[in-house]
């Protein structure tokens, strides 16, 4: 599929929320040219989770699994490698919850609509919660907006040179809560970022900034290597 439509699917889903305190290392394994797999760990070694990435025959990801081997992410694709189906799964002790999004696109092949439910199961696989938002994407000459009617009514606006991603701003109940800017270099290739992002649970603001330094051999960016398929 096209690398914007991935990178704009994979970043509508996402929230930009962080819930940790540590700066996590990343490590990537990758064979010829597709990643296979992704190591985190955490600064004092205490976090430690890992991401294996499964393709289909058209070289496509069609799943993601964790390091016991339970499915994380499962894509389905239309006759243009598109992603129209997204299946995102996170397991506790007592409960699993299942994401679904159901992705449409205009005649431009551009998307245009995501329809997302989120249902948590029980251990007996009963159904504790469950809830349903629209995400309306509007394309615009230099931008992409997500308009969204869930309960905080959120907004993210893409900022786009050259179809590369160079900034995002999340919006809450009118409210900017996060507000990050990229920068690539002559390949495309994410070098740095920087902006400041709501941590909702401490309830503050907080900066985040980071770079990229690649080896003779890992010349895809941290960012693209997550969206960039």
């Amino acid at each position: 599929m096209k690398p914007l439509n991935l990178l704009l699917l994979s970043l509508a889903i996402f929230t930009i929320v962080s819930c940790y305190d540590e700066i996590l290392n990343f490590e990537q394994s990758n064979s010829g040219q597709k990643l296979k797999q992704i190591a985190y760990r955490s600064l004092d070694k205490q976090d430690h989770f890992i991401r294996n990435y499964f393709y289909d025959d058209y070289g496509e990801i069609s799943e993601i699994t964790n390091g016991d081997g339970l499915l994380i992410e499962k894509f389905t694709y239309n006759s243009m490698d598109n992603v129209i189906r997204d299946v995102f799964f996170q397991y506790s002790e007592l409960s699993t919850t299942k994401e679904t999004t159901i992705i449409s696109y205009d005649k431009n092949d551009k998307i245009s609509n995501l329809f997302t439910s989120y249902i948590i199961y029980s251990s007996n696989d009963s159904i504790l919660l469950e809830r349903f938002t629209n995400h309306k994407i509007i394309h615009g000459p230099n931008s992409i907006t997500r308009v969204s009617d869930d309960l905080m009514n959120s907004k993210v606006e893409f900022s786009l040179t050259d179809e590369l991603i160079t900034g995002i701003k999340v919006y809450r109940d009118g409210e900017l809560d996060n507000d990050i800017s990229f920068k690539y270099d002559t390949n495309k290739n994410c070098i740095s970022g920087i902006g400041t992002f709501k941590n909702y649970l401490h309830d503050t603001i907080d900066t985040i900034e980071f770079s990229v330094i690649y080896g003779d051999e890992e010349k895809i960016s941290i960012l693209n290597s997550f969206f960039d398929y």
